[in-house]
């Protein structure tokens, strides 16, 4: 049997420990960079998310007064609570019930009670609303929407 002999590398393969330990310390250093910027970006998207849902139920509000032919109304409660009814001549149905401490905590509506209304047309009702603006506000963030004379909805800031 004929004898094998191996040689000695002359080099290793795979990293040293140092090498490993400048990856680990250069991608904790990424990590702790990128962190606060992740959490500021989480917080605004949460922020956009809630506001565009009061949004979407005061546009839904007014769609859901030019459907029916009757005045339709945004009805703040609370700071956290809000219902969406169409008030016909004999009673008010209520349309939508929104919570938002359970599908965005922490989130607040100013005013804390209030009316926005619209009518058949779906013109904004100036006369039978208390309220011609609402401010969603999350953590240090707050948007503001405004309800238009005609009706429509525009964030302001």
């Amino acid at each position: 049997m004929p004898h094998i002999a191996f040689s000695p590398r002359t080099s290793r393969a795979g990293f040293t420990l140092a090498e490993m330990l400048i990856v680990l310390v250069i991608a904790a250093v990424l990590l702790a960079l990128g962190v606060p910027a992740m959490r500021n970006w989480v917080a605004a998207a949460s922020s956009r998310t809630a506001t565009n849902e009061v949004l979407s139920d005061l546009q839904y509000t007014r769609l859901k007064a030019v459907e029916n032919g009757q005045v339709a109304s945004f009805r703040i409660l609370s700071a956290t609570h809000y219902v969406i009814t169409v008030d016909r001549t004999a009673a008010t149905d209520t349309v939508k019930r929104v919570n938002l401490s359970q599908t965005h905590p922490g989130a607040v509506l100013s005013p804390s009670t209030g009316r926005i209304a619209f009518d058949s047309r779906g013109l904004y009702r100036a006369a039978t609303s208390n309220a011609d603006s609402v401010v969603v506000t999350k953590g240090s963030r707050r948007k503001t929407l405004k309800i238009l004379t005609l009706g429509g909805i525009r964030r302001v800031d």
